[in-house]
């Protein structure tokens, strides 16, 4: 699966900057006079990152700020959301600061957010030395595999971003296991004390970080909806929203059977990533016997027993049945 890490986290810290701060550099988000609020200014950064001439960078931010100590002058905020191993990341760092610095003439801070798999990785500072004379940059980063890998009983935005990164790492090869941690992680937001208007943004934002194959999107969602209908929840509607957007309106008579082929279908492969897991590859009797069953809460029970069966015979059993 081709993930999508760099514009959900560019969306979130323009939107929560603070939240961001307080969740990642809380010593900085108590420096910061919030009454005159901050300013984007991406369209300035693009100007040097067009200039330094390394391509595309998606998730850089830079923000501009007041501070609490009543002195005019303005700190501009260089954020990057590294996700990969990049061997000329400090030396970026350094030309995009001084640039920058050159740009404004103002004090910069930049600050690196590393969301890369690799546990020894922390660039944190950059120096280029010749004949006595010396360049140098150090910079504050934060690595997100220091954080939790999953997040409860908070609103900040951060904490379950930095979640849904994590798990939607570990679980780049194995999409059962994501759609099962997805909709875990998502259930979770209900118990929070989120508003609506909270809990569908953050959903959004989780729902792009935790991708799916087209073909168990459907089945998610339905699941999802099933969920919030037991449980006398008003998002509904969301869910139902994305369904139709996605062209699966259930009004449509020939819509809703090509939706309900492909759930089947997708429910069907889910059964069996699940079987694979626990018991190895599945037979293949058991795999023509799963492809002729066309009920969906049949194959919805099939699914959930996949998780809970005791052995393979148990749930071969119930296949038979």
């Amino acid at each position: 699966m081709q993930d999508n890490f760099d514009s959900p986290w560019k969306e979130a810290i323009g939107r929560h900057f603070r939240c961001f701060l307080q969740f990642f550099f809380p010593e900085l988000e108590v420096d910061i006079d919030w009454a005159q609020g901050y300013q984007l200014l991406d369209s300035e950064l693009q100007a040097v990152v067009r200039a330094a001439e390394h391509g595309r960078r998606h998730a850089d931010s830079l923000i501009r700020v007041q501070r609490l100590s009543g002195e005019s002058q303005l700190v501009l905020i260089h954020i990057e959301v590294q996700s990969q191993y990049d061997s000329r990341f400090s030396r970026r760092m350094l030309l995009y600061h001084t640039r920058l610095r050159d740009r404004f003439d103002q004090p910069v801070c930049s600050l690196a957010l590393l969301g890369d798999g690799r546990r020894s990785w922390r660039p944190d500072h950059y120096v280029e030395a010749l004949w006595g004379c010396q360049l140098a940059l150090r910079f504050p980063i934060r690595k997100l595999l220091d954080y939790p890998d999953w997040a409860s009983e908070t609103v900040n935005p951060f904490a379950w971003l930095t979640a849904a990164h994590l798990q939607a790492q570990a679980t780049r090869n194995h999409p059962a296991l994501r759609a099962e941690i997805k909709f875990r992680l998502i259930r979770g937001l209900y118990s929070c004390g989120l508003t609506r208007a909270q809990l569908l943004e953050l959903f959004r934002l989780l729902d792009w970080v935790l991708a799916l194959p087209p073909k168990m999107e459907y089945d998610f969602k339905r699941d999802l909806a099933r969920f919030e209908e037991e449980h006398q929840m008003v998002y509904v509607s969301s869910v139902e929203r994305i369904a139709r957007k996605e062209g699966l309106e259930a009004g449509r008579a020939e819509g809703l059977a090509k939706a309900q082929r492909e759930a089947c279908e997708a429910i069907r492969q889910s059964i069996q990533e699940r079987l694979e897991q626990r018991w190895g590859p599945v037979e293949t009797k058991f795999r023509s016997q799963l492809a002729g069953v066309k009920d969906f809460q049949r194959l919805l029970g099939l699914h959930v027993l996949a998780a809970t069966a005791a052995s393979m015979q148990e749930w071969a059993a119930e296949l038979k049945a």
